[in-house]
């Protein structure tokens, strides 16, 4: 027994390190904008998956052990729907971190243009986009998470010697996964914020150009795919090179744009 509380001691020890690390390693390029907001978010979406995460381990664990005291009592394939249930708190928290996102976008889009628009097209679009997005993102991390569960159960079914305690550990509730997850879907929400902004000004204002320029956080962890894209510039409408709108380019993309237009000062 005593045994068993130190192994338990030493796991949720482990998991407190890990967590503190992944963290501090949450970081972004400090001239880009409204890097402070953005890595408030971010930590505030990491959190919310791991605690999503943890309230699915957990019904996982009980049910398991509930209804398959013995692996005598598994049926040949255990349908992991059946250990899975819908997250409204998690759905909720999701939609309000990606929108503080979105918005924050359009407020520096606006501010570096410095073109008056009526904020109320842009922020309802931004509420729009949110609501169909956090529902295709969650539905995304959730189908990734069952298949990894189901391949678990089999084996729990299958395998001689495979426990509850080995489906467990098997779960791809990790704090690194929630890092890629937090800081790529930061990175998209801001960005698609920005576009939305540059959009309605090239709509309220036709004759002016609009443009979008790319950035990268310039350091040692700027990817093959990014680096080229550093500094490249096209209009509100088009593409980026590797036929991109805005960031993130891939998992873990910690990139951003900014929008100008071709008059004045932003020249």
């Amino acid at each position: 027994m005593l045994t068993s509380q130190i192994s338990q001691v030493r796991q949720i020890t482990k998991a407190q390190i890990t967590l503190a690390e992944t963290l501090r390693n949450m970081r972004r390029d400090r001239n880009e904008p409204d890097v402070e907001y953005k890595l408030r978010l971010q930590r505030r979406l990491f959190r919310a998956v791991m605690r999503h995460w943890r309230r699915q381990r957990e019904r996982i664990h009980q049910r398991l052990e509930l209804w398959y005291p013995s692996k005598k009592a598994a049926t040949p394939t255990i349908p992991v729907d059946t250990l899975w249930e819908d997250d409204p708190e998690f759905e909720g928290e999701v939609i309000r971190i990606l929108l503080a996102d979105a918005l924050g976008g359009i407020d520096a889009a606006t501010l570096t243009v410095g073109l008056s628009i009526d904020y109320t097209l842009p922020n309802l679009e931004a509420a729009k986009w949110v609501r169909k997005y956090a529902f295709d993102l969650i539905k995304g991390i959730t189908q990734t998470s069952k298949r990894v569960v189901q391949e678990a159960l089999n084996q729990f079914v299958g395998i001689s010697g495979y426990t509850i305690g080995d489906v467990i550990n098997a779960l791809p509730f990790s704090p690194v996964r929630a890092q890629m997850i937090a800081t790529t879907e930061i990175t998209r929400a801001y960005a698609q914020g920005q576009l939305i902004a540059g959009r309605a000004m090239a709509k309220e204002y036709p004759d002016v150009r609009v443009v979008k320029r790319w950035w990268t956080n310039k350091d040692g962890l700027v990817c093959a795919i990014c680096q080229p894209l550093h500094g490249v510039e096209v209009g509100i409408e088009e593409q980026f090179p590797g036929g991109m709108d805005e960031p993130p380019a891939h998992v873990n993309c910690r990139c951003w744009i900014s929008t100008r237009t071709r008059i004045g000062s932003n020249d």
